[in-house]
């Protein structure tokens, strides 16, 4: 706990949101390195907002990690420290269910707030990574591809493994992975394709189809996901084009 509280008081760690009267399920976007929560999360935060089946139970958030989120090969070390924060900030809330959403280097947000919170009574967590950047420091690159996922009750993965960003194009092992590379425009940066991820999920959650994405939401059907109820595999990876 001592060195959660260290770790955490070096962090430029943002206000959070109110919960809710009556909210018990939380969607929480997490953006990346080089852009804010002004960027995507705060677009995808609208269209989520207008497709929940019980809006009333839900509360939807941005995370602000932008000074912490820039450069150094120690980013995802403090998305982690972000991620152990809020996990703790979490805690005290009343929720029973999570939804994580995150982007690049956001994965590893994600992942510290599903490992501060994996053990808690009563709560559910959905992580949903999108094109995840999983390297830790200059050696431990399958750092993420081998935990990220690990305590969630139902983890998906959004990749272009084609854009060339390193530590973005291997599945992860405990996550439903989902290939969208064939869905790249031929004259895209690697920018570009690294963003890709973003807009194919955000488009379903505009128009939600069988088997991927949104599909698989609380938010959509009222039913917490796992691996279990929805009869897939941690590790399993499909191809879209």
């Amino acid at each position: 706990m001592l060195l959660l509280l260290v770790a955490c008081s070096r962090l430029n760690t943002p206000t959070l949101p109110e919960s809710s009267p009556g909210a018990d399920r939380l969607v929480v976007l997490v953006h990346g390195g080089g852009d804010g929560p002004e960027d995507w999360p705060t677009t995808m935060a609208e269209a989520i907002s207008a497709n929940l089946i019980e809006p009333e139970r839900w509360d939807v958030w941005t995370v602000d990690w932008f000074d912490d989120a820039q450069g150094s090969v120690n980013v995802t070390k403090r998305g982690e420290d972000h991620g152990r924060w809020l996990g703790a900030r979490l805690a005290e809330r009343d929720y029973e269910h999570l939804h994580l959403i995150g982007h690049s280097a956001g994965a590893a947000v994600l992942y510290g707030v599903s490992d501060t919170l994996a053990e808690e009574a009563g709560l559910t967590l959905h992580e949903t990574y999108l094109d995840p950047f999983g390297g830790q420091g200059l050696l431990r690159w399958e750092y993420g591809e081998r935990r990220y996922g690990e305590g969630a009750d139902f983890a998906d993965a959004v990749l272009n493994t084609l854009d060339g960003v390193p530590s973005t194009d291997e599945p992860f092992h405990n996550t439903l992975s989902f290939d969208v590379s064939a869905l790249a425009e031929d004259d895209m940066s690697a920018v570009e394709g690294h963003r890709l991820p973003i807009l194919v999920y955000e488009e379903s959650v505009w128009s939600p189809i069988s088997g991927f994405g949104w599909a698989f939401s609380a938010e959509l059907t009222g039913e917490i996901p796992s691996f279990e109820s929805l009869g897939v595999a941690r590790g399993e990876v499909v191809t879209l084009d």
